[in-house]
């Protein structure tokens, strides 16, 4: 509950912000933590399962309103990379894993998720949501981003795109 609080706090108080001047850059050029989370089928698993791809990480929750604008930018990167080398992974923190899985089934996001993240949450030292990173093919963090500006939601897309691209090798 701790965790919710704090991530509740600077949820509404999140800009954009991009690897240096983010908090959460302090991960880049690291290994991304090896700390499991739970999928929406209930299996326990790590990011390493997903070794040899670029993931796009989102940490998210359904109380977050900043959280749910920016899935559907999520879900069109997700549809882009499909088939690719790539997964996109929304991860519910700060919340009971049923509340999370009942509202990606109605809004019809078809990307990865997993809940019960709270410990991943905090191995990445997330200190607001949405919290976005990119991880490349060997586990390694290569983008940091907190909070989401609807204003600014395609320069967003396409910076996330062409990250993606990079670590893709293209």
């Amino acid at each position: 509950m701790k965790l919710r609080t704090a991530l509740l706090l600077t949820a509404g108080l999140a800009t954009m912000a991009f690897a240096q001047g983010d908090p959460s850059s302090k991960l880049i050029g690291k290994p991304a933590p090896k700390v499991k989370y739970t999928t929406f089928d209930g299996k326990s698993t790590t990011l390493a399962a997903h070794k040899g791809k670029v993931i796009l990480l989102d940490f998210w929750a359904t109380w977050c309103g900043p959280c749910k604008a920016s899935m559907p930018m999520v879900q069109r990167l997700a549809k882009q990379f499909a088939g690719k080398q790539v997964v996109v992974l929304g991860v519910s923190t700060g919340e009971e894993i049923k509340d999370a899985i009942a509202y990606v089934k109605k809004n019809k996001y078809t990307y990865k998720f997993g809940g019960n993240g709270d410990d991943l949450a905090t191995a990445f030292g997330v200190s607001g949501i949405p919290q976005l990173y990119i991880i490349d093919k060997t586990g390694v963090v290569r983008m940091a981003k907190t909070g989401f500006n609807p204003s600014a939601e395609k320069a967003e897309e396409k910076e996330l795109a062409t990250a993606i691209l990079k670590y893709l090798g293209k």
